[in-house]
């Protein structure tokens, strides 16, 4: 039951524009390595500073992006918040 769980994750993924053209092999570990959060409104997902060592794709809602308290920019749902975090390991820089 587990393992079809997993796969219909792996396949829902692969759904995501992010991930059309990621072979399944892959998809698979990213599934197995990922962990699914939930937050409420006004949670703070990051904070300026934090080391930036993992992303967030969001499945559902908006996350609002702030500077020092100044709105910077918008995500929606399957959009892809800390993906500098891929390229190398560093702290999160606003603005």
């Amino acid at each position: 039951m587990e393992d079809d769980v997993s796969l219909l994750h792996t396949i829902h993924l692969a759904r995501l524009p992010l991930f059309s053209n990621v072979p399944l092999e892959l998809l698979e570990v990213i599934q197995q390595e990922g962990t699914l959060c939930f937050y409420n409104d006004g949670d703070a997902i990051f904070h300026q500073g934090d080391e930036a060592n993992s992303l967030v794709l969001l499945l559902h809602g908006q996350v609002r992006i702030l500077a020092d308290g100044i709105f910077l920019v918008s995500r929606t749902a399957y959009e892809v918040i800390g993906e500098q975090a891929l390229e190398t390991i560093h702290f999160r820089v606003l603005g």
